[in-house]
């Protein structure tokens, strides 16, 4: 909706002055357009590990140790040639994403890239096939960097993103509780 004022300054000139109130019609299908973009580049992340048959938290924590794994070494040849190019997709579809929620605006031409990378990535994600030992194989190399059976180490593993998601929550409640005793503050000083 549009709210203000129009003044004639001649025959064929009007002068508008106001401001749109509410989303527009573009607007809403553009942020229709990030959000369906958005949750098909996550689906395809997560189909990845699914599809190679890789747990996702032991992946992480190997990717974050400073053990120098190169994910290569546990994969068949078929998934180290489509990896690469189903990232460079998702990278390429996630970066034109932000550029044009940076500039509020995308071109139909941009639409198409972006829907066309999307499309690619999950075609690449259907051609992966499952490697039954990966994550054993991982827990293995971490078990032994660690000295600990690879029960140990899957155990440390899951109490770790236990013990992050705990980090989280208590982070949560003192701000909530930051958050109450300053509106109780300022309740009290009006």
């Amino acid at each position: 909706m549009f709210i203000g004022s129009a003044m004639r300054l001649s025959k064929n000139f009007t002068l508008f002055i106001g401001q749109h109130v509410g989303s527009t019609k573009r607007e809403k299908k553009f942020d229709q357009f990030v959000k369906n973009s958005k949750n098909a580049m996550s689906e395809i992340s997560t189909q990845i590990y699914k599809k190679i048959g890789l747990d996702k938290e032991v992946y992480l924590y190997a990717m974050n140790c400073d053990e120098g794994i190169d994910l290569a070494n546990y994969l068949n040849q078929e998934n180290c040639e489509l990896i690469p190019n189903l990232m460079n997709s998702l990278n390429t579809a996630m970066n034109l994403l932000q550029q044009a929620e940076f500039t509020d605006d995308i071109s139909l031409a941009g639409k198409e890239k972006i829907t066309r990378l999307i499309f690619e990535a999950q075609d690449l994600v259907n051609k992966l096939t499952n490697e039954p030992t990966i994550t054993a194989d991982l827990l293995e190399f971490l078990a032994k960097q660690e000295h600990k059976s690879t029960d140990e180490m899957l155990k440390a593993i899951k109490n770790k993103d236990t013990d992050v998601n705990k980090a989280k929550y208590k982070k949560i409640l003192v701000l909530v509780i930051i958050s109450l005793a300053l509106f109780y503050a300022v309740l009290f000083l009006i």
